[in-house]
């Protein structure tokens, strides 16, 4: 019996780009399947003390007790004034 043939290229890559070779698309969350454990506990505790607001601005506390989320000017006006006097 004749020897079969092993592999060809042939077609291949103008069927690839018939319809285009795209990018894979980015998922919004990397899995943390698989990560180091020590790593995803502190990632954890990390996220528990840093908080959002609800309008997804992380909202600062300042020890005169203002907190300031960074959308309204006054009271970024406020916030300064406290500050400076």
């Amino acid at each position: 019996m004749a020897k079969s043939k092993n592999h060809t290229a042939h077609n291949q890559s103008y069927k690839a780009h018939k319809n285009g070779i795209k990018k894979p698309k980015r998922h919004r969350q990397t899995s943390t399947k698989g990560m180091d454990p020590k790593f995803l506990r502190n990632l954890r505790y990390s996220r528990k003390n840093n908080k959002k607001s609800g309008s997804g601005v992380f909202l600062k506390v300042e020890p005169n007790g203002v907190m300031y989320d960074g959308k309204d000017p006054i009271l970024l006006l406020k916030y300064y004034y406290d500050i400076m006097f």
